[in-house]
């Protein structure tokens, strides 16, 4: 066992099974492709003939999709793209957020228990809204995101071509997939990316910065900024799956909807809070005096609200955490209702 992969064991427990268990889904996707989800994603179709004509070449001629069957190569330095990456960070040139895109999504006026409202509001002809984020299911044990998904991460300064904001992204591969990545040319599984998201970036002069080659494992993905700034240069980040916080479903008008009604949606505010604006307004969600008393884990509990049941208890709500592959061990938080709304306070 690797050091990296003990580590993975401290915080989460054995998480073999669960690899495996991905790695099972993706063979079965291979073996019986899987139609896209959304109407509004281009996929790429690759024919039969395409496919042996590819092979053919692959065996008959050195790819360079491959080249790492054939030995060592020139290493890509990221140095350069990450100066002037930091130079438009500085001028805060990245990114150009297109209100109709987000506009275009459903109006949601129920949320079910694993979306909440995006902090990040937008004003349109004086209306503000904000973007709804639904978080996934079985987080570790299955390829949650699909190519063409917007969803919303959290920095990652671990890449060596970081995500410098806390925006939108877009899903380009998923795990198992083949990356290659190398003077902007970015291929998946041996093809060029045919995406609606790839054609807008050739359309605004926009450069992919970032040098890949290697099949994403089973709790990684590869996201590029869902709303580029016109001649930019950005970064293609490949990101652990608990790095991203959701998948954009909708937006809201509602006003009432901005401030949480009940308990577990205080506790998701609490978490939110402190896992994006370095509990600023933690307070708002806490009895006087008592801390949260799991601060390493804030965004594994906000991820995993699946794993979360909830329990009324008079004038209080007793929230259980059963994450399984911690062999029995149930984290309980409680939710006391006060005159001016519901505090996470001690059990």
């Amino acid at each position: 066992m690797t050091e990296f992969k003990r580590k993975l064991d401290d915080m989460f427990g054995d998480t073999s099974a669960s690899e495996q268990r991905i790695q099972q889904q993706v063979r079965a996707a291979l073996a019986t492709p899987q139609k896209k989800k959304r109407a509004w994603q281009v996929p790429t179709i690759a024919s039969l003939a395409t496919a042996v004509a590819l092979f053919l070449m692959m065996t008959t001629v050195g790819s360079p999709l491959f080249s790492s069957q054939d030995g060592r190569g020139v290493p890509y330095d990221p140095l350069d793209d990450l100066y002037a990456i930091g130079l438009q960070k500085g001028n805060d040139e990245l990114s150009s957020i297109d209100e109709a895109t987000l506009l275009g999504l459903p109006t949601l006026n129920i949320q079910s228990r694993l979306q909440y409202i995006d902090a990040q509001t937008f004003t349109h002809d004086g209306k503000t809204y904000a973007p709804i984020v639904e978080r996934k299911e079985q987080l570790y044990d299955k390829t949650v995101y699909d190519q063409g998904d917007i969803v919303r991460t959290k920095t990652y300064s671990g890449s060596h071509l970081p995500v410098y904001k806390e925006e939108y992204y877009e899903i380009i591969a998923v795990p198992g997939d083949r990356i290659y990545l190398r003077d902007g040319e970015l291929r998946i599984n041996g093809e060029r990316v045919d995406m609606p998201l790839i054609e807008q970036y050739e359309k605004l002069g926009v450069s992919i910065a970032g040098g890949y080659e290697q099949v994403l494992n089973a709790r990684e993905y590869m996201v590029l900024n869902r709303f580029p700034a016109s001649d930019s240069l950005q970064g293609a980040a490949i990101i652990p799956v608990h790095k991203i916080y959701g998948e954009v479903v909708g937006i809201t008008t509602d006003e009432q909807a901005f401030d949480p009604f009940d308990a577990e949606q205080a506790f998701d505010a609490l978490l939110y809070n402190l896992a994006f604006e370095n509990g600023d307004n933690a307070q708002a969600w806490l009895h006087d005096g008592y801390t949260f008393p799991y601060e390493s884990r804030v965004g594994e509990f906000f991820l995993e609200a699946s794993y979360r049941t909830a329990e009324q208890q008079g004038d209080r709500v007793v929230l259980r955490y059963d994450f399984e592959r911690e062999h029995g061990i149930v984290y309980v938080f409680t939710m006391y209702k006060t005159a001016t709304g519901w505090k996470l306070g001690s059990n």
